[in-house]
């Protein structure tokens, strides 16, 4: 019998939001947290030991066992204490998909009463920022299009991701409210008593010396150039703001959705998409003097350890290490080596070219919208643009969607967001396919992502279609049979194919038979993303006696037909039903909520 304890806290993360700072104090402070009957198991990982990331890391490779005893060994230190809860912090855990959270949970459960989580939040542009900082400063030479490429993390998700799979008990914190006392602040939250602390771990370098150090100073990187860095920045401690670091921050704001942000369980869910403007200011003569102390001690350690190119090149190139730099948002593999000028010079030079050749790529029509934008753009009588549909009436939206107006922009968006971290816009110029489009309310959104040509729609139902014409949708449009028919549906022409609020209506017979017409629509390693309901729903409706109460999954799968209807009905499936049908045609992942009681599935073709 595993050694057990009454309480799990976890804290999650995010990056960039006081979690080393929070760790340190854990790390610094054994006893006075233990005489609280907390366990903060410091040195538990080898990897990072004053925090918890490893077991991020551990899960993702499959590592079960090691995890497992990481746990035990928690528990059982945590007991000779006399520690009536364990208290772990890793910011990498946020990213974890619902599996390796489910896997955790079930390891948790073998050892602890009760699980809680802790999710930190800041506001996007602060955060965007301090991670392309961190990402300039730690990672190799980077561009703002690159970061943007590669990142993909998702507040909303990853809380969605563990309420759903770990506990729906959770403290979510906004970092901007608290950020000045951050650490006393998240003590009398999560444990309910005061701690005096102020000590912030980590401070950013300002954004002058970053791009000195990303253009020029990773191609010569070393111990002594790290500590130039570091002393010049203890000699000139003034702040030192510049605009380009506003003008960067819309540019990454604007390059990730809204709908990512909104986070219904903050007193105010839109907080982390309002933007605090910051104070421009620096002095002209302490930059000058700065960079003066700056270059004055690179030139001397330069001249000290001057060698030609060649001689530098062969010098390093049996140290060229091949890594895995991995935070919660990029993943990239990149060679670090120190270069000679004149090939840094070329690499500048294809960067810059290439980043001219991204932008010069024609933009899909709504591209950059913010949410605000979006129903303006949409939903209002007083803004008309350009081949851009409108949306029906409200009674309209809200017949075929239960929703309208911005709060449906906002589902919709989300939904999108969803398809982007599972894949679906991975590739240039991808085509892909509408099942179920209804009046066209998603497709008038993916505008965001593409242009109407690069997404055909298709319904059951001929006066579906005829709305979305109505709308002003240019997409290609077809009607499709109940149970789709030979023909219907082109083979093997689709990038991806996705259907929202779909397959949550059909019976077992079209449920089955119109996946497999789904995925023999799309090219090699497509991806088919749909939404399936679970036994939380039949419960739900038994709850307001809707159905009987006897109802329940037979065979993983349950549906009761509308009136009138031979297919169309209210459906709830099993887990274990959609990977058992699944399987049959390639890899089944499970995404997480796209919106209430739509779960997410993909997918992909073998």
């Amino acid at each position: 019998m595993p050694a057990s304890l009454q309480n799990l806290v976890v804290h999650i993360g995010s990056h960039k939001s006081g979690t080393t700072s929070i760790q340190d104090f854990c790390s610094e402070n054994h006893e006075l947290l233990t005489s609280k009957g907390i366990f903060y198991p410091a040195g538990l990982c080898t990897n990072y030991p004053r925090q918890h990331s490893d077991v991020a890391r551990l899960l993702n490779s499959g590592d079960v066992d090691a995890v497992r005893v990481l746990l035990t060994t928690a528990v059982e230190k945590a007991n000779s204490c006399g520690a009536h809860t364990v208290f772990m912090s890793g910011e990498d855990l946020c990213t974890l998909q619902a599996n390796a959270v489910k896997t955790f949970t079930q390891l948790c459960d073998q050892h602890f009463e009760s699980r809680k989580f802790i999710f930190v939040v800041r506001g996007r542009s602060d955060y965007l920022m301090s991670l392309y900082k961190h990402n300039m400063r730690y990672g190799a030479q980077i561009t703002e299009s690159t970061f943007i490429k590669n990142y993909t993390f998702s507040p909303k998700n990853a809380l969605e991701t563990w309420k759903h799979n770990f506990s729906e008990l959770c403290d979510v914190i906004l970092y901007d409210d608290h950020k000045d006392k951050l650490i006393s602040a998240f003590f009398d939250r999560v444990f309910g008593f005061q701690v005096e602390a102020d000590k912030v771990s980590n401070a950013s370098l300002d954004m002058l010396m970053l791009h000195i150090y990303n253009t020029f100073l990773k191609n010569w990187d070393s111990h002594d150039v790290e500590k130039i860095i570091w002393d010049v920045g203890i000699k000139h401690k003034s702040k030192m703001n510049f605009e380009l670091e506003s003008l960067i921050t819309k540019e990454l704001a604007c390059s990730v959705p809204d709908g990512d942000w909104y986070i219904e369980e903050l007193k105010d869910p839109e907080a982390l998409l309002r933007t605090q403007k910051k104070q421009m200011t620096h002095d002209p003569l302490e930059v000058c003097d700065k960079m003066l102390s700056l270059f004055h001690l690179l030139r001397d350690h330069f001249e000290r350890e001057r060698c030609k190119p060649s001689e530098l090149t062969s010098k390093n190139r049996s140290k060229v290490a091949r890594t895995r730099y991995k935070t919660q948002n990029l993943n990239c593999d990149f060679t670090l080596n120190n270069r000679p000028q004149e090939e840094s010079m070329i690499n500048f030079l294809r960067t810059v070219s290439t980043r001219f050749h991204e932008r010069a790529e024609p933009l899909p029509p709504l591209h950059g919208k913010t949410h605000e934008e979006l129903v303006e753009i949409l939903t209002s009588d007083t803004v008309e643009c350009a081949g851009i549909p409108k949306w029906p009436d409200e009674d309209t939206q809200r017949a075929f969607a239960g929703n309208a107006g911005a709060a449906l922009v906002r589902s919709t968006q989300a939904f999108i967001d969803a398809l982007d971290r599972g894949g679906a816009f991975e590739r240039k110029n991808w085509k892909a396919l509408e099942f179920g489009c209804g009046w066209g309310r998603i497709a008038s959104v993916m505008l965001t992502r593409g242009t109407a040509d690069q997404l055909d729609l298709c319904d059951a139902w001929q006066s579906s279609l005829d709305i979305a014409a109505s709308c002003g949708l240019k997409n290609q449009m077809f009607k499709v049979s109940e149970l789709t028919q030979p023909g219907e549906i082109p083979s093997n022409r689709y990038e991806f194919a996705y259907a929202m609020s779909i397959f949550t209506h059909l019976d077992r017979a079209s449920f089955e038979h119109n996946i497999a017409a789904l995925m023999n629509s799309l090219k090699s390693q497509g991806n088919m993303f749909f939404t399936v309901r679970f036994q939380t729903y039949i419960d739900a409706l038994i709850a307001t006696n809707a159905i009987d109460a006897n109802s329940r999954l037979e065979d993983g799968f349950w549906h009761v037909t509308h009136p009138g209807q031979k297919h169309f009905g209210k459906t709830a499936v099993s887990a274990d039903y959609i990977e058992r049908i699944g399987a049959v045609h390639g890899e089944v992942r499970y995404l997480g909520l796209a919106a209430h009681e739509q779960h997410l599935y993909c997918i992909t073709k073998a």
